[in-house]
């Protein structure tokens, strides 16, 4: 299995998008982390949606890109790692 990593920060508008296009490959072993990294827009609201598919993990406030992606790392479950932007 493959585990995507997605850190986002304030990139609502975009997500969705990515999701869909992620959820279209061929390749169906994988597993969705979003870390959500202490947006102010209205992600919550758009990736509801999708929280049956994938993990969501959401921090109160910014940590930083780093910290958002080891989160996602740490929460994996997948034998291999691929970080994907949000957009």
């Amino acid at each position: 299995m493959i585990s995507i990593i997605i850190n986002i920060l304030n990139e609502a508008d975009v997500i969705d998008k990515t999701l869909t296009s992620l959820f279209n490959q061929t390749y169906k072993y994988i597993e969705i982390i979003v870390v959500n990294d202490g947006s102010t827009d209205n992600l919550d609201n758009i990736i509801k949606p999708w929280l049956e598919k994938i993990t969501y993990i959401k921090f109160d406030k910014n940590k930083g890109r780093q910290v958002a992606r080891n989160t996602g790392i740490a929460a994996s479950k997948g034998e291999y790692l691929f970080v994907c932007d949000a957009d």
